[in-house]
């Protein structure tokens, strides 16, 4: 049976007295050092592209084709007539765990993401985990965490903070190609999946596949604005590790 299991360094393992608990963010992993093999320029985005043919796209479905449910988006012309538009999923916090079966070599497996991940822990109840973590997320927010213009912070209404909540997705990661081409005949497929920013959170190239990921991912969500996109740096969570943190086990 496959398990859930979180590598890190000894003094990371929460199971073994550790007070904090690191989120990553989307931006994080995208500036990273590409020599770290965690590293992932394209993390969070979505390509599409022409690929230089002749398409014919109506008003309507050239606005929804461009825009979908993101923060930024690009679209380039290229000399040869290549039609490319890259869009980046708003930046959050996501926490990276891996989905290991029984007699699968962990330690060997740990030391291919970091070499000094010689301890970890498994998560056996995920949800009841990543509920926990998103509720000490809620309550750790500042808002020097968030990415939002100088000029803009001062026009927040004084109840803004306070309408902030934290939305968690998870699930396995989906290993394939993170750019498409567009056609005459798919240009409905496309639109669904640039209005689906989700599916596409969750994907990663193939050549990442042996990492065998399950995301869980913590966006900043206000009612009226939508997802807050947050800074770069990760966030450290205080974190009690007495507190009932989902049935976690030990595995170092």
């Amino acid at each position: 049976m496959d398990q859930l299991v979180k590598y890190c360094k000894p003094e990371h393992n929460i199971y073994g007295g550790c007070q904090s608990l690191q989120l990553g963010t989307l931006d994080y992993y995208r500036k990273m050092d590409p020599s770290f093999i965690i590293s992932d320029i394209d993390e969070g985005k979505l390509k599409i592209s022409s690929n230089g043919q002749k398409i014919s796209i109506n008003p309507e479905q050239a606005e929804r084709l461009t825009a979908g449910a993101v923060i930024e988006s690009s679209i380039e012309i290229e000399e040869n007539g290549r039609f490319l538009h890259t869009m980046d999923f708003p930046n959050s916090y996501i926490f990276c765990i891996s989905q290991a079966s029984q007699d699968y070599n962990q330690l060997s497996f740990a030391k291919n993401i970091d070499e000094n991940y010689t301890s970890s822990y498994m998560i056996t109840n995920v949800s009841h985990f990543a509920s926990i973590v998103a509720d000490f997320l809620s309550s750790q927010i500042k808002i020097e965490d968030l990415d939002i213009p100088s000029e803009n912070i001062f026009g927040l209404s004084v109840n803004f903070f306070s309408r902030l909540e934290i939305q968690v997705k998870m699930g396995m990661v989906n290993y394939r190609s993170r750019e498409f081409y567009l056609s005459q005949e798919n240009i409905d497929e496309m639109i669904t999946l640039v209005e689906s920013p989700l599916d596409w959170y969750f994907q990663k190239d193939n050549r990442d596949a042996y990492q065998r990921e399950f995301r869980i991912a913590f966006s900043v969500v206000h009612p009226q604005i939508g997802i807050i996109p947050v800074k770069s740096t990760p966030k450290i969570l205080s974190f009690n590790p007495l507190y009932d943190t989902g049935n976690v086990v030990d595995l170092s």
